[in-house]
């Protein structure tokens, strides 16, 4: 299979979080244009993560209800809250809000990206190993994911190590990115309604463009996102 589960997350809209965070000024400047509804981005960013590492402190208060994490949780991406055990991840959230949203990430092995991939260094990175190798489902978690719809699969998004989404992200304005605004003509189509690409394909040869432009951010790998609704 081109795609491993790396883990999940817990993810979920804040009361006015569409207001705040995607304001007119800031669909004006996108690469992509993606209606009136908040993107469904890996970026947590766009779209928060109801988990915040007790290291980043007062942060987690921005969201009403996050919950605390360890900064020794064992998680694979442990900066991003990303969860290998599905089931310890629900222990630890508790019961679902209204509005909450069981994320499943995926990551592109590197027989996705074919000769497309600028950085094939990275591939013999101790942390790409450790991601590449992933997660297993959790039968452990059958009971509470009884308690919500089946996994959706989301889309396609093109972000760093950190979670930074090229998708979503992207300011016409950055003057490292003059010269894109035509070479991502082709791709604004193939944009779905969660601001995510549906196709693996294309999002391939769009992060191939993105790591030959963002190099300060670069690598850029290609995730996939599923989600269940409480």
């Amino acid at each position: 299979m081109p795609i491993q589960t790396l883990g999940y997350d817990v993810r979920f809209m804040p009361d006015g979080w569409e207001t705040a965070r995607w304001t007119q000024t800031d669909r004006d400047h996108a690469f992509f244009h993606f209606g009136s509804d908040m993107p469904r981005s890996l970026d947590p960013d766009c779209w928060p993560s109801r988990f915040a590492l007790e290291a980043f402190g007062d942060d987690a208060s921005l969201f009403p209800g996050a919950v605390a994490v360890p900064e020794d949780t064992d998680v694979v991406l442990d900066l991003y809250g990303v969860w290998p055990d599905l089931a310890r991840m629900l222990e630890k959230r508790g019961p679902l809000a209204p509005g909450d949203e069981i994320v499943c990430v995926g990551l592109a092995r590197r027989d996705a990206y074919g000769d497309a991939f600028a950085f094939p260094e990275i591939f013999e990175d101790p942390w790409w190993e450790e991601a590449e190798v992933g997660t297993a489902p959790s039968p452990d978690a059958a009971e509470e994911l009884a308690q919500c719809g089946a996994w959706e699969f989301l889309g396609f998004d093109v972000a760093d190590a950190a979670f930074a989404s090229a998708l979503w992200s992207l300011d016409r304005r950055d003057p490292d990115l003059n010269g894109m605004a035509a070479k991502t003509q082709k791709f604004r189509e193939k944009i779905n309604a969660y601001g995510l690409f549906s196709n693996l394909s294309d999002a391939v040869e769009y992060c191939a463009l993105i790591n030959s432009f963002l190099l300060v951010h670069a690598p850029f790998y290609v995730f996939s996102l599923q989600r269940r609704r409480a």
